[in-house]
């Protein structure tokens, strides 16, 4: 599914030795962490030694520095300057850096959230950013690696989505997270296309709703900041949710949610119950993983983490309603 560019990106891997081009990438890795922590300790006015501590207790970020997976370098660290830019009011700039994660295309999507947010808010800076930005990498993946390559990567998702609904590819179902694939590995192999369209089609409603939801609570937000805030929160939720194609590693991308809604200090500090709420889905998605790994054939059980995420969904939705965004007015 990824862009040729990555794979131009870790060509030079490949003249040391696996070994030791591992350990480099796992510096990058940590790096882009610390980085990370160290922009969401400047928006939630939290030390980020602590939130860089707390991260590796989030087991999504351990798994995904153990497996040297893509999520802290190419979806992590971008999605966090953007979101540092943004409260900058520098919106264009925010936009061109969230299209990098186009390269991580799990990220991508909380990203244009918040940017489509702001555009129905008259503010459409970012997502002008964006889309130049993603125009701009496409062109760039034309021109060094040729119309070819780059028609196959925009095939491969066709065929990448087969492998969730085939059965006949060795995807770690134990693994996978997002309500639309659990959901359909539950039913048997030669009824997963009749039921996918609808499932899908239902993860669309679930975003169209988010985004409604979003646009009236930021016409009685007085803060931008909470907005934005309040905006990533739900996009990085509704895409743990929602993507089709996730695995437990990638709900790292959870961390800035996490580290805006436990925040005492931060845009969204107002509210007494997020960091409940936060501190619920942390434990929750971490215990489940020893469980994901000892019972590998229980299809049913991502299903049982992604019901709670989607009740800590809702019962975020609840608590950010107008009177709790009067509640945040006020002490604007």
């Amino acid at each position: 599914m990824y862009i040729p560019l990555v794979a131009g990106f870790f060509a030079p891997f490949s003249y040391v030795d696996p070994n030791l081009s591992l350990l480099i990438w796992h510096i990058f890795s940590v790096l882009a962490l610390a980085c990370s922590c160290y922009l969401l300790s400047r928006e939630t006015r939290t030390s980020a030694a602590d939130i860089f501590f707390h991260s590796f207790l989030f087991l999504p970020i351990f798994l995904t520095l153990w497996a040297g997976q893509l999520g802290l370098v190419f979806g992590l660290l971008p999605l966090c300057i953007g979101y540092s830019l943004i409260n900058q009011q520098r919106d264009f700039i925010a936009g061109l850096i969230w299209s990098i994660l186009l390269l991580k295309p799990q990220f991508f999507l909380a990203a244009g959230f918040v940017a489509l947010t702001l555009a129905l808010m008259r503010q459409p800076r970012a997502l002008f950013g964006m889309a130049t930005g993603v125009f701009t990498l496409v062109g760039f993946t034309v021109l060094l690696f040729g119309p070819a390559s780059t028609l196959q990567w925009l095939l491969s998702h066709r065929v990448s989505d087969a492998t969730y609904s085939s059965g006949l590819h060795g995807i770690p179902s134990h693994l996978i997270t997002g309500l639309p694939a659990n959901l359909m590995i539950q039913f048997p192999v030669q009824q997963r296309e009749a039921v996918k369209l609808p499932l899908y089609f239902a993860a669309a409603l679930l975003w169209v709703f988010g985004l409604g939801y979003c646009f009236k609570l930021t016409k009685s937000q007085p803060r931008r900041s909470c907005s934005i805030s309040l905006a990533l929160v739900f996009g990085l939720l509704l895409c743990s949710l929602t993507l089709p194609h996730l695995l437990y590693y990638d709900l790292c991308l959870l961390l800035p949610a996490g580290a805006l809604l436990l925040s005492k200090n931060g845009p969204l500090s107002a509210e007494k119950q997020s960091p409940r709420i936060a501190l619920a889905g942390w434990i929750a998605i971490s215990l489940f993983l020893p469980l994901l790994l000892i019972f590998t054939a229980i299809k049913w059980l991502t299903l049982i983490l992604e019901m709670i995420l989607l009740a800590l969904l809702v019962a975020l939705f609840w608590q950010y309603r107008t009177p709790a965004a009067d509640a945040l007015k006020s002490t604007g």
